[in-house]
């Protein structure tokens, strides 16, 4: 089989499975357990959330000589990420289910920190050039906005595999260099230094599709998110569990 149940009871699943069908099988879950919730004849079983419910995931990609007791205490610290993502955005819905949300984070050798100090410490940082907090990442996702990624990680699919790999570390790097690294790569690579685009000061041009600005002046962009989801399926031949 290409999944091996390890829990399964109630809404908690837990699956061991190749990465190829990793991110299928969260988001078939996902889906289907909200179908099935919605159909029953009436809301009586759960009106508080419009008669239906939502189930949330969190994924590990990790190389096969992770002890698996590990793996899955990490992988319960995503789902609660997502979770968390979701119970917030509920406040704006009231009467619906909490959105179901997913986090997936990859490791490539043995050694775990929480899915908070290895984020702050690798995907956020106050760039003082532009007096912004720039977040190299939008995890967790919504089920809405993983069809987003899905359009993103298209549109990069076509990059190299040498420059997507140099793309976290040169986003890492304050804005003056940013802006270098873009007009560097526009000739070869010009959709990919459109969708990364910044102005030279903040508010003062137009920012490129592949940046959000949030609340607190936080920057933050998937496209790491989506070359992380190209990455994982270039290591798909390699042996590797998921939980």
């Amino acid at each position: 089989l290409p999944i091996r149940p390890l829990i399964i009871g109630g809404d908690d699943v837990t699956i061991l499975t190749h990465c190829s069908y990793a991110m299928l099988f969260a988001r078939k879950v996902i889906e289907t357990f909200n179908h099935i919730s919605k159909c029953f004849d009436c809301c009586q079983f759960w009106s508080a959330t419009g008669g239906e419910l939502s189930i949330s995931a969190g994924i590990l990609y990790a190389p096969v000589n992770l002890p698996l007791s590990s793996a899955i205490s990490y992988a319960e610290t995503l789902l609660a990420s997502a979770k968390s993502k979701g119970r917030r955005l509920r406040t704006n819905a009231k009467g619906q289910p909490s959105p179901a949300c997913l986090d997936w984070e990859s490791v490539t050798d043995g050694l775990l920190d929480s899915v908070h100090d290895r984020r702050q410490r690798e995907l956020l940082f106050i760039d003082k050039a532009c007096n912004r907090t720039i977040e190299l990442t939008k995890r967790p996702y919504t089920m809405k906005e993983l069809g987003d990624l899905d359009k993103l990680r298209d549109k990069l699919e076509g990059i190299p595999a040498s420059i997507r790999y140099e793309v976290l570390p040169s986003l890492r790097a304050t804005l003056d260099d940013r802006l270098a690294y873009y007009a560097r790569i526009r000739k070869s690579h010009p959709e990919l230094a459109g969708l990364l685009q910044e102005p030279w000061q903040a508010n003062g041009g137009r920012y490129g599709d592949g940046w959000a600005m949030e609340e607190g002046d936080r920057q933050t962009t998937g496209v790491i998110d989506a070359l992380l989801c190209l990455e994982e399926e270039n290591r798909m031949s390699k042996e590797k569990q998921t939980v």
